[in-house]
């Protein structure tokens, strides 16, 4: 499916200018930015298949507000706005998997069987999930993007390679982000902060310890939703509280800097004068005042 298609397919639900419910996707146990919601479900399958293929990413990012190769793009200039703008494209390990010229395949790049298993993950509808870039005519290695819009996003999972180790990542009491034992770097604070959102009363302090506190805030939740009380957190739990990582996304342009101020008188020793007053608020890409940067790679 062409790209002009899938952006087409994705526009209604972002409201034409990028306006909806995104989640704040831990990937690798680390944050890519915000995905769509409907996109999470595929997020959660590649990561599926590249654990299975022991590929464990040192650097991925999703969303960016910006054009294609440096074309224009805003709010009422879609057409050129890449997926990163959407929030269903993502870039994995740029350093191994560069754009430029030749085979797909390069000696330390995604091998032929992983890309193989992404292709393979389907929809409930029987479709392609993601297209991969290496394809194109200028091989972009490192780039996965959608294929279906938001209404066939649902994945079946028996068609994802390492769907069965969904449940098997456990949280328990004892370990700690800093332990490399412990499964997912930094996913204990990061589901401190999902168990605040969802109510954990005291409040836990994100510290990436999973403490006494922490355990009893899993045992109340669980409690609550009448499920197994253990103190731990497995695959649908963590699921549940992903839930409560969605974020509302708005995306417009950059604002231009504001003209500096007047130089404030010299000071015995040379000071330099007031800085000028800060220009006009941003309109780009913000969660909750945080804008998202893009730190490298291709469209």
């Amino acid at each position: 499916m062409r790209t002009s298609t899938v952006r087409r397919l994705w526009m209604p639900w972002l409201d034409h200018c990028f306006a909806g419910e995104y989640v704040d996707q831990l990937f690798f146990g680390k944050t890519i930015g915000g995905v769509p919601e409907p996109w999470a479900e595929a997020i959660r399958a590649l990561e599926a298949v590249l654990r299975a293929h022991g590929w464990i990413p040192k650097s991925a990012w999703a969303f960016n507000f910006r054009g294609i190769a440096g074309k224009p793009c805003s709010c009422s200039y879609y057409v050129s706005c890449s997926l990163h703008g959407s929030g269903v494209a993502i870039d994995i390990d740029p350093n191994l998997n560069p754009q430029s010229p030749g085979s797909p395949f390069l000696p330390r790049s995604f091998p032929p069987e992983l890309i193989r298993d992404v292709e393979k993950i389907l929809n409930v509808f029987g479709e392609q999930a993601f297209t991969w870039g290496g394809w194109w005519s200028i091989p972009d290695r490192m780039h996965f993007q959608a294929r279906v819009g938001p209404a066939r996003a649902k994945i079946d999972w028996t068609t994802v390679n390492g769907a069965d180790q969904e449940d098997d990542v456990v949280l328990k009491r004892g370990d700690n982000d800093n332990d490399a034992a412990t499964p997912g770097k930094g996913l204990v604070d990061w589901y401190q902060a999902m168990l605040n959102n969802a109510g954990a009363n005291p409040p836990l302090n994100r510290d990436g310890d999973f403490g006494g506190k922490t355990e009893q805030a899993v045992l109340d939740l669980q409690d609550d939703l009448g499920r197994p009380t253990t103190g731990e957190i497995d695959g649908p739990l963590g699921g549940y509280l992903g839930s409560y990582s969605k974020r509302y996304v708005s995306s417009g342009t950059q604002g231009p800097p504001g003209p500096a101020g007047p130089a404030g008188p010299k000071g015995e020793k040379g000071d330099p004068g007031l800085p000028g007053a800060p220009g006009p608020a941003p309109t780009g890409a913000e969660v909750d005042g945080l804008r998202f940067t893009y730190d490298g790679g291709t469209p």
